[in-house]
């Protein structure tokens, strides 16, 4: 069993109540009615989902969901990087988040308010909005494909027989697969189809499929001098470049603006800390489908190219199929493959476009179409190799009224490495509790 650090035997679970949820709102103090400062004066969090903040924001906002701010331990990294910084947070029409997340921050001395109004009211009081509108969308690849005069590829040892459909999404019931993510407008497939792969192998090495292991896209944008960036790279020299520099980063380390020009500087400053190292990692050209599917079932999810037409930008179901011929030269984006089906015979791919493309963010594609089959990049990882922080997962949402007893429940909580040793709750108002499960009242509103 690997060493523990002591602070990684506690979870510290944070319990915020948004006002509305205990007693009437009396509005919001720190909302903004008047022109805007400065944009730069002031450091925005778009708590939005991912797929809300690339239909438009504020420019320069930074993506961070709720979910993410909430995780605790997940935003360390993050508050040491914006800690001197006045912080604005934007959460669109879902106030309640809002106030979550400015109690959130505040209990960590954050100097942060809420940014109120819709992305039309803030681009009428002055503030600059970035769009991307669904008619007008665009979908960018990045992959530059790879040649067998390149690099030496590796043959595995692989599985035989293998079944005649596999899915990582559900392998007796568990979902081993991260979710989906939004390269947006830049040219990274490459980097986010590495990451994707990746993660869900760290998932499946680590056997924990609550895990969701979030790797930074843009350190690999930022820092190997030789990156395409957003004109485009390959995942190989991705796991290349992290092989030989330590190891891959944690995402609240170095968030992702879909942008190459971001110095490499901007990660955050205990950088080293937050390296997720690799094993080994390696690339098969013209592989057989049979190689194909072992590969996947026994390594876990691959990297892939193919050719994205045109038509593929609209595909929203079905198996994906494009007739003609389709030359190597034509390769242009990378995915992750994590199943298949023989009947009738298609591959299972997730895509780096945001969950609204395709199947939920995933899509099918017919045995052999678009180069699908060209190569596959593996990559494997140590579980000894890393020791993860703790998952603080606070139950809810709660509500009640003043002087009712709730009952808040950390059973969701986990410790990737090993055994949660204690639970201590913060409920907002000067109290604490401690167990799994723990029980509050609020004295007053």
């Amino acid at each position: 069993m690997k060493a523990k650090r002591i602070a990684l035997c506690i979870i510290i679970v944070l319990i915020f109540l948004s006002p509305s949820a205990v007693i009437k709102n009396e509005g919001h103090s720190s909302s903004i009615s008047a022109p805007p400062e400065p944009i730069s004066s002031m450091t925005i969090f778009d708590i939005r989902s991912a797929d809300e903040y690339d239909e438009g924001h504020i420019k320069g906002a930074i993506s961070l969901p709720i979910s993410k701010i909430l995780c605790g331990s997940c935003m360390d990294s993050v508050l040491d990087m914006y800690s001197g910084n006045k912080i604005k947070i934007y959460c669109g029409d879902n106030e309640k988040a809002g106030e979550i997340a400015l109690k959130a921050l505040q209990q960590k001395n954050i100097n942060a308010s809420i940014l109120s109004g819709n992305i039309k009211e803030l681009e009428e009081k002055g503030f600059p909005i970035v769009y991307s509108e669904p008619e007008e969308k665009v979908y960018y690849t990045g992959c530059i494909p790879m040649n067998k005069t390149e690099v030496t590829e590796k043959n595995l040892s692989l599985l035989s027989p293998v079944p005649t459909s596999w899915d990582w999404r559900d392998v007796n019931g568990e979902n081993w697969v991260t979710p989906v993510k939004n390269q947006g407008s830049c040219g990274s497939c490459w980097d986010f189809a590495a990451m994707g792969a990746l993660e869900s192998v760290i998932k499946i090495d680590e056997n924990n499929s609550n895990f969701n292991p979030d790797l930074s896209e843009q350190y690999l944008l930022s820092c190997p001098p030789d990156s395409g960036g957003c004109n485009g790279w390959n995942a190989y020299y991705a796991y290349k470049y992290i092989a030989e520099n330590g190891g891959a980063l944690t995402e609240d380390c170095f968030m992702y603006k879909a942008s190459d020009s971001i110095p490499c500087s901007s990660k955050c400053p205990n950088w080293e800390e937050n390296l997720v190292p690799i094993t080994d990692y390696g690339i098969t050209y013209t592989p057989s489908r049979d190689y194909i599917k072992s590969a996947l079932i026994k390594y876990g999810p691959l990297v892939v190219e193919m050719t994205a037409y045109k038509d593929f930008s609209s595909y929203k179901g079905g198996i994906y199929e494009h007739d003609g011929n389709e030359p190597v030269g034509d390769i242009n984006h990378q995915v992750v493959l994590i199943g298949y089906n023989d009947e009738p015979g298609y591959w299972i791919c997730k895509n780096s476009w945001g969950e609204h493309w395709g199947e939920n963010g995933f899509f099918r594609i017919a045995y052999g179409d678009c180069q699908i089959e060209h190569s596959i990049i593996y990559v494997s990882y140590d579980p000894e190799s890393k020791n993860w922080a703790p998952v603080a997962d606070a139950g809810g949402p709660y509500s009640g009224k003043v002087s009712e007893p709730i009952t808040f429940d950390g059973s969701g909580s986990y410790d990737v490495d090993g055994n949660i040793a204690s639970y201590s709750w913060n409920f907002g108002d000067g109290t604490t509790g401690e167990g799994m499960r723990t029980t509050h009242q609020y004295s007053h509103e």
